[in-house]
């Protein structure tokens, strides 16, 4: 996210996921992270969420890119984990693809699971 990790928000961040002492779903993750990082009940606070993850600014979010967002938060998740929670998330979300998100397929997911 472009963020010290001596940063109190990213401290926060970090705290928020080791209190879960579990691997999590992509789901939990987005609850997790992106609703500490931008307003998340918005279509608008979506996209500044998703633009801090494509770091590319390519319009897609990547495995690469998910993989630098666990790797400077500490989660210790591993590329298998990362791979599994991708596809997971395109088959139960019928994204266009296991590979990335675009922003339409990222507020979808995200917007069905923060607007609950």
């Amino acid at each position: 996210m472009g963020l010290d990790k001596r940063n109190p928000f990213i401290l926060i961040l970090i705290n928020g996921l080791k209190e879960k002492n579990k691997p999590i779903s992509f789901d939990e993750f987005i609850d997790s992270i992106a609703s500490r990082v931008g307003e998340t009940k918005t279509k608008d606070g979506l996209r500044r969420v998703f633009a801090l993850f494509d770091k590319d600014e390519n319009g897609t979010v990547d495995f690469e890119e998910l993989k630098t967002i666990a790797k400077q938060l500490h989660d210790g998740i591993n590329d298998d984990d990362l791979l599994e929670l991708m596809h997971s998330t395109h088959i139960n979300n019928k994204t266009a693809t296991n590979e990335g998100f675009t922003f339409d397929e990222f507020y979808g997911v995200v917007s069905k699971f923060t607007n609950k």
